[in-house]
């Protein structure tokens, strides 16, 4: 799954607001400004939560700070549906064209 989330994701509400995945790593941007970068991977639980996932976890690159879970409600070429968890924040992304 990490595989078919290569690529960069802009968000649907600021489309300064987006992250790019290569491989097991995410790099986020506002504007052209990194902001984090983390390593993703792909659980069938988060914390507290299991059974409706697949779940999206991101730590740190550096091993510090929390470890941030999203539910992953959709997935396909162009979108991306996350539910930021624990509050379950809708968060929607479209997938950038490659240049």
């Amino acid at each position: 799954m990490l595989a078919d989330l290569e690529g960069t994701w802009v968000s649907e509400a600021d489309s300064f607001d987006r992250f790019r995945v290569k491989g097991a790593e995410r790099t986020s941007f506002y504007g052209d400004i990194p902001t984090s970068v983390e390593m993703l991977s792909i659980q069938s639980s988060c914390g507290d939560h299991s059974g409706e996932g697949p779940y999206l976890l991101a730590q740190s690159s550096d091993g510090g700070g929390p470890t941030l879970c999203y539910r992953i409600l959709s997935l396909d070429e162009s979108s991306l549906i996350l539910a930021y968890l624990p509050l379950g924040k809708e968060l929607r992304f479209n997938r950038q064209p490659s240049q």
